[in-house]
């Protein structure tokens, strides 16, 4: 009994502790899953405060549901591809123009 208990410890301690340290993410089936800032920052690699706060107002927008989340999925999908120091500037030119308008954001 004794054996099982030193067995199950690390497991309860790691399932208590790992949503701690991912306050950011949102669980989903397979795991958890960053939010679609830390997704967009991230994987854009949005370097300046001003290609940090386009992806938080992106964000925004689709929580607000103001902005399809299909269509800046498919536009993120579409940047990732493109060279790794401009793929915040091909996602931002390529959703606008998808949008028909500019994204204002405030610092």
């Amino acid at each position: 009994m004794f054996r099982f208990i030193q067995l199950l410890l690390p497991v309860i301690i790691l399932l208590t502790v790992v949503p701690v340290l991912n306050a950011d993410a949102v669980p989903s089936g397979g795991g958890l899953v960053p939010d679609l800032y830390t997704t967009l920052k991230d994987g854009l690699r949005a370097k300046t405060e001003i290609e940090m706060a386009y992806c938080r107002t992106v964000a925004d927008l689709v929580n607000k549901q103001k902005l399809s989340y299909k269509l800046v999925k498919s536009t993120f999908g579409w940047a990732k591809k493109r060279p790794r120091k401009v793929r915040f500037q091909y996602f931002q030119f390529a959703l606008e123009k998808r949008l028909g308008y500019k994204i204002a954001v405030k610092l």
